[in-house]
């Protein structure tokens, strides 16, 4: 056998090989590629299966709700308290006003 008749039989073994090999290839590419999509379809199920509470506009309306309660018990709280120094102020008031008008420097009450 020659070596040029050699290198071309060996050409066309490995050829041969490579064809005959090239579908089982093929096949597992396209395995591959189907495992590939179904991990991706089971990631977008868990996606859409997750709670929704998890969306981020669900999260900031409960945080400006919660902003909201806590503003009214604030504006209570402080409406409350100025009512009753408003209270204080004016029983203050009248006291001194009807000390200068009878003149009596002791409280009413005593």
């Amino acid at each position: 056998m020659s070596p040029q008749n050699t290198e071309t039989s060996s050409l066309e073994e490995r050829k041969f090989r490579s064809e005959r090999l090239a579908p089982a290839q093929e096949l597992r590419l396209k395995q591959r590629e189907i495992a590939a999509r179904e991990r991706e379809v089971a990631a977008k199920e868990a996606e859409l299966n997750r709670s929704r509470w998890l969306n981020p506009t669900v999260i900031a309306i409960f945080a400006a709700a919660a902003g909201l309660v806590g503003n009214i018990f604030v504006a209570r709280t402080n409406n409350n308290n100025n009512s009753q120094m408003l209270e204080r102020v004016r029983s203050q008031s009248n006291l001194v006003m009807e000390a200068i008008k009878t003149g009596n420097t002791d409280s009413p009450n005593r």
